[in-house]
């Protein structure tokens, strides 16, 4: 499920009103950003110069001057 800011917004108004503890929202909210971060920790790995160069080239719109400046 693909939730906007607008969506996520209601849905936390929603929770809250309905008499949910902030602190625990808050500590949930945290425990699970430190496990996503863990997680892509576990995911990534190292990349070679031009790896990056390519990485950079597409997100600047497949311009490969840009990207290999950005390295």
């Amino acid at each position: 499920m693909e939730l906007d800011l607008h969506d996520l917004h209601s849905c936390s108004i929603q929770i809250v009103t309905a008499g949910a503890n902030l602190v625990q929202i808050s500590g949930g909210i945290e425990s699970t950003a430190t496990a996503l971060v863990t997680e892509l920790k576990l995911l990534s790995k190292e990349v070679e110069h031009s790896e990056l160069a390519d990485v950079a080239a597409v997100s600047a719109g497949n311009n490969y001057d840009i990207g290999n400046m950005i390295c």
